[in-house]
């Protein structure tokens, strides 16, 4: 490797490194949002489980994924509110993208720990003493392993990789673009899921499914599309017009 190839690599790092920093000190409001978001949703649960009927017994509730839908539109619409104005600030595309990718992974991150952390303080107080498992719906996280960390943790970075990639793609195409896009990959996905029954393939793909544990999925092979959409992201945002 030369040491002009360093210094370029040495200067997208750096790039990049502010970029984040820039993420960070001029956008904490969206950055709280999925965290507010996810308070409102709890408690209004609580008031909900406390004056009812199923106080004190088992119960669930699907408000969790509140701050998984929170953080998917704040990621994406990210791009837009900050794609034009740090390319505008003579940052190149790479040390943008590289930037939101790192303030990506440090979301998921610290969210992931605040949601392994309020778990364990459902678990030590008898889910909130009325019964509700707001942060286990699924009973997946049944302890503080590193497993159960990563259970919030990976859905997240995947949920905000997701949201970069529509994002780069409403960026580029704008928005008839992305809807005439969004069809041809259900077109695409029909096309797909008709040779798949074709082929007779659908019971071999369940019974694997099968055999796959909720944990695993969520910890393990949703990194698959999380890397594909980090990626996807970049190849299309790297001629996206500021």
């Amino acid at each position: 490797m030369t040491s002009l190839a360093v210094d370029r690599r040495a200067i997208l790092a750096s790039r990049a490194l502010a970029v984040t920093r820039l993420q960070l000190t001029t956008n904490l409001l969206p950055l709280a949002i999925p965290l507010v978001v996810l308070a409102g949703s709890f408690v209004v649960n609580v008031m909900v489980f406390s004056a009812s009927d199923r106080a004190q017994a088992e119960g669930t509730t699907g408000g969790v994924a509140s701050i998984y839908f929170a953080q998917l539109v704040v990621a994406w619409a990210s791009v837009h509110q900050n794609f034009s104005f740090t390319v505008g600030l003579n940052a190149t595309r790479g040390a943008y993208y590289l930037g939101s990718l790192a303030v990506a992974v440090l979301q998921s991150l610290v969210y992931g720990l605040v949601l392994f952390v309020l778990n364990i303080l459902e678990l030590a107080t008898g889910d909130w003493g009325i019964g509700l498992a707001f942060f286990d719906p699924a009973g997946l996280t049944p302890d503080a392993s590193p497993a159960t960390y990563l259970v919030y943790t990976v859905p997240l970075a995947f949920v905000t990789m997701l949201g970069l990639f529509l994002g780069s793609v409403s960026k580029r195409f704008g928005t008839r673009g992305f809807f005439l896009l969004s069809i041809a990959a259900f077109l695409v996905g029909g096309l797909v899921a008709t040779l798949i029954t074709h082929l007779n393939g659908w019971e071999p793909i369940v019974e694997w499914l099968a055999r796959q544990s909720l944990r695993a999925v969520l910890t393990g092979w949703l990194l698959v599309p999380t890397v594909l959409a980090s990626v996807g992201g970049w190849f299309v945002l790297r001629r996206a017009v500021p």
